[in-house]
């Protein structure tokens, strides 16, 4: 009788990945950008964050041209000083929530003036492990789910592209690696100065950014007539959160604006938030075209309005259940010797538990910006500058359907946000 000998197959499989997709679908005109992501998982030591593997199509039956395989970065170099641990504890990631992070605006480099000085930023960057930048805010951005930034100017090779200004702005494409090393997941290119040079320089950036795994999304116009269409859908926890950034606004391009708002809806974004860079609004006061287009957009349903284009932190409001913040200020910039010390990040959580997000908690951070001397954003902990900081965010008065946050706000900078869309202090 023949014996017959069933193999034993044993399987160990060690499944350690992070998978993000990325899809654009063109949509009478835009271009939709959509990017699948899985949780940042909980650490306790502070991490590094993991390189993202070749993307894959974001939905099943949807496809994508065929993009080239990032390599993977090594890991950085240990820093020859280390940056004190700021003392705030990490946020905590949950299943039943979602945290969303909206920073200042972000400067990479320096005035095509400046930037062959021994003191600028992008002298000063050169062989800086990738967490150098903006490892003093660890805690926030590579704890939370999504972190949102808006870049202030283009990433391109001064050498290989011109500019028609006097005084431009550029960083050096090497420095995108100070975003994903330090937790920024996805940006705004809709900042005044990304034009600077150009199309051909925006293009570069956006190659830049594809290239390093950093999806972007942005409506420019560059000074050559030459239009960009961008929009971000983020998938995360199964919600889709939907970002657009537009550059210049004004009351004209409310219908537009609401048109992408509602086109993400269409996209089943459960989650959308409108950046808004004003350019040029250093005036440090309000505007009525400010508050008329921030209630509009409220309205029209975005779930937050996220401004910048001034470089000095401005008044947030609370409308109808949700924050409108006029201008983050500057996270970090190494062109404006001007540029406010203060800025703040702003953390949004929703609950996720139920059939939709619905808003709980606001959490601001205080953060003193980099600048001429130390381009590190770095958490205030003195009390006194953190309640200077978060003052700044208390406006004079109600505007409209705008309601001021009460002064009890600068003890801790935290609102708990009740189920009927009330915000409270927390002390």
């Amino acid at each position: 009788m023949r014996k017959r000998v069933i193999p034993a197959i044993l399987l160990l499989i060690f499944l350690v990945c992070l998978t993000t997709a990325a899809l654009a679908i063109n949509t009478g005109g835009q271009s939709i950008v959509t990017v699948t992501n899985t949780p940042k998982p909980t650490r306790t030591p502070k991490p590094t964050r993991t390189p993202k593997p070749t993307a894959v199509p974001a939905e099943p039956g949807e496809t994508m041209p065929p993009t080239a395989s990032p390599t993977p970065k090594p890991t950085a170099t240990p820093k020859p000083t280390p940056t004190p641990e700021p003392t705030i504890p990490p946020l905590e990631n949950r299943a039943d929530r979602l945290t969303i992070t909206l920073t200042g605006r972000i400067g990479l480099g320096d005035s095509n003036r400046w930037n062959t000085q021994a003191r600028s930023l992008t002298a000063v960057q050169a062989g800086k492990p990738d967490d150098w930048l903006f490892g003093g805010l660890a805690p926030v951005f590579l704890y939370d789910d999504l972190t949102l930034g808006v870049l202030s100017m283009p990433l391109c090779e001064q050498e290989q592209y011109t500019t028609s200004m006097a005084t431009a702005l550029i960083a050096p494409p090497d420095s995108v690696r100070f975003l994903s090393g330090g937790g920024i997941d996805a940006v705004c290119l809709a900042g005044e100065h990304v034009g600077d040079y150009g199309t051909a320089g925006y293009k570069r950036t956006q190659e830049v950014l594809k290239a390093a795994d950093i999806p972007s999304c942005g409506t420019f116009e560059t000074k050559q007539g030459d239009s960009f269409d961008e929009l971000l859908i983020w998938k995360c926890k199964d919600i889709r959160v939907g970002v657009l950034g537009y550059s210049k606004p004004d009351e004209r391009k409310i219908p537009e604006m609401l048109e992408r708002i509602r086109l993400l809806r269409e996209h089943a974004c459960d989650i959308v938030i409108v950046s808004l860079d004003w350019t040029g609004t250093n005036t440090g006061v309000v505007s009525n075209e400010q508050v008329n287009i921030a209630e509009a957009l409220i309205e029209g349903s975005a779930d937050a309005v996220w401004g910048h284009g001034s470089n000095e932190l401005m008044p947030m409001y609370w409308c109808a259940g949700k924050p409108v913040m006029i201008s983050a200020g500057t996270l970090c910039d190494g062109y404006s010797g001007a540029v406010d010390v203060f800025t703040c990040c702003f953390t949004l959580t929703y609950d996720i538990s139920g059939e939709t997000p619905a808003l709980c908690e606001v959490r601001v951070l205080p953060v003193k910006a980099g600048a001429r001397g130390d381009y590190r954003p770095q958490i205030l902990e003195i009390e006194k500058n953190r309640q200077y900081a978060l003052s700044k965010l208390i406006g004079l008065n109600d505007r409209n359907h705008l309601k001021c946050l009460p002064r009890e706000f600068t003890r801790s900078g935290i609102l708990a946000v009740d189920p009927e869309g009330n915000a409270s202090p927390v002390k």
